[in-house]
């Protein structure tokens, strides 16, 4: 049924790589990375992996943007929410004078 639907067991390289990319995600640097793999030299990781790291920073300057600009915003609003799911959510109004 596997090859019918066209997938195929996970070689070692790609258990290799998913380990890579999950490292980077951790926001790990890219010598630490290196050597996990084994590298003898970290350009190496950063030639293979740079779409990696370039995603885990430009994500993380993104966050910092909207952090800036909206402060604790989006936290705020999904801590007052119900944690029961069969509660309605309160509607606050403003009343005018």
């Amino acid at each position: 049924a596997k090859l019918e639907a066209g997938k195929r067991d996970p070689t070692m390289h790609d258990l290799r790589h998913t380990f890579a990319s999950l490292l980077i995600a951790q926001g790990l640097d890219v010598v630490f990375v290196s050597r996990q793999l084994g590298h003898a030299n970290p350009a190496t990781t950063l030639r293979v992996y740079a779409s990696e790291f370039d995603r885990v920073r430009n994500a993380d300057a993104a966050r910092s943007a909207l952090s800036a600009g909206f402060g604790n915003l989006l936290e705020t609003a999904s801590r007052n929410q119900p944690q029961d799911p069969t509660t309605k959510p309160r509607v606050v109004t403003a009343i005018r004078n």
